[in-house]
């Protein structure tokens, strides 16, 4: 055997979220993944036929059957070995020590990760897939919320923790990232906040759900450069149906600072509400600083 690393189907059914059974039904109807068999008779399978599942198993989510989601991915792993939801290794490790809440070793993985690719690669090759990934498991019931919970706070210390080792000048422009009240995932506000960091900024982070008027009186103490909004769902709109006109005339009366407003709910809702002062987006090349 060489030295690609190989798994096991207990394995793979933690990595992918799909039973044994599912599994060993598709390899034989479908032949989508051909294990190795080793001389003791297990099977094996290798980092690119668990690509291959999660790839089968995403466009199920989208509505396509086995049969022709297993064909669109044949298509596509005959045509490009790298397909565009390749998970590396990383990711594949972090998936399967999250099911399992081991925080020690999900640590490590991202020290790895950290290592071989660098802060921005590692962001979009490693964290983003995985949480997408956690995401749907947690949406569909492979994952509870507890096992959610833990491996998105791993993600959050982790990202924490290298945000206050990058160096920064005292008087680089400030940026502040804030949910809205009752807005409690702040993880995109980490992944976001760290771009502007390596670029020299100094980058202040508020909590999920902060006190009413906490975000308001800080841009009047502190004149950030930038203030980032976020908001992942519509509750903060729904709660509050007068905040993003509040938001809006606030950043009417401070020119001096630049407020973005991003996040799924957010920008779902200023579809239909669009601000005139505030910029809804999820791309951090709008983004002045």
């Amino acid at each position: 055997m060489n030295t690609e690393t190989h798994y096991y189907i207990n394995q793979v059914a933690t990595i992918t979220g799909l039973s044994k059974q599912v599994i060993r039904k598709w390899e034989d109807r479908y032949n989508v993944v051909s294990p190795t068999r080793l001389d003791n008779g297990y099977r094996v399978y290798r980092q690119a036929d668990i690509n291959c599942l999660l790839h089968v198993k995403e466009l199920k989510a989208e509505g396509l059957t086995t049969g022709k989601a297993i064909n669109e991915v044949k298509k596509i792993y005959k045509a490009n070995k790298n397909s565009e939801v390749d998970y590396n290794n990383y990711t594949i490790q972090l998936l399967e020590h999250g099911k399992y809440y081991k925080e020690v070793q999900m640590s490590q993985v991202l020290k790895q990760a950290y290592y071989f690719y660098g802060l921005e690669l590692m962001i979009e090759e490693v964290i983003r897939p995985f949480l997408k990934e956690i995401g749907n498991r947690w949406e569909n019931g492979e994952w509870s919320e507890s096992q959610e919970t833990v491996s998105s706070m791993v993600i959050r210390d982790f990202l924490i923790q290298v945000r206050r080792n990058l160096p920064t000048l005292e008087n680089a422009p400030l940026v502040i990232g804030a949910c809205l009240p009752e807005e409690r995932h702040e993880l995109p506000l980490h992944i976001n906040l760290l771009p502007l960091t390596l670029k020299g900024c100094r980058t202040l982070l508020l909590g999920p759900s902060p006190a009413p008027g906490t975000i308001e009186r800080l841009t009047e103490s502190l004149q950030p450069k930038t203030v980032l909004l976020s908001a992942t769902t519509d509750i903060p709109f729904k709660t509050e149906p007068e905040l993003l006109k509040h938001w809006d005339e606030f950043a009417k009366t401070h020119p001096q600072t630049n407020f973005y407003l991003g996040g799924k709910g957010a920008l779902e809702y200023t579809d239909q509400h669009p601000p005139s002062f505030i910029k809804a987006t999820n791309d951090l090349k709008d983004i002045k600083v």
